[in-house]
């Protein structure tokens, strides 16, 4: 099994920023190559969509967006997440580094963010 092909599935995420601590999410990657991610629910955002590939070096990389809005409905702006995971040696999980911009609904950089992904599998459990 390539490594990448271990990234396929769905994820407990611990993401951590400077302005903003850590904080849970969660990640689900394909094995067509997309990704859907969310965290906790705010109410005017959207949950994130995205994609990802396999880099030559073993990494992975990845974008992905959310829509912001208002209580009237309308688009209020987006973010975009870009970042790369590698496979952690000692685990079966993924970590690494990532870039959050927020954008006004005119594509103006609202404000920007670096931290870290720290990726836990969801393991599925037998019940009784």
């Amino acid at each position: 099994m390539r490594p990448h092909e271990n990234l396929v599935g769905s994820w407990s995420v611990a993401v951590t920023t400077t302005n903003q601590g850590t904080f849970p999410a969660l990640l689900t990657f394909t094995s067509d190559g997309s990704v859907f991610g969310s965290e906790s629910p705010s109410p005017f955002e959207s949950s994130g969509h995205g994609n990802w590939v396999s880099r030559d070096d073993g990494k992975i990389a990845y974008t992905f967006l959310s829509l912001f809005g208002g209580s009237e409905g309308k688009n209020s702006g987006k973010l975009k997440v870009v970042g790369t995971l590698r496979q952690d040696g000692s685990s079966s999980g993924w970590h690494g580094p990532f870039k959050i911009e927020g954008y006004d609904a005119n594509g103006g950089v609202t404000f920007d963010e670096r931290g870290t992904f720290t990726l836990t599998r969801i393991e599925v459990e037998l019940l009784d």
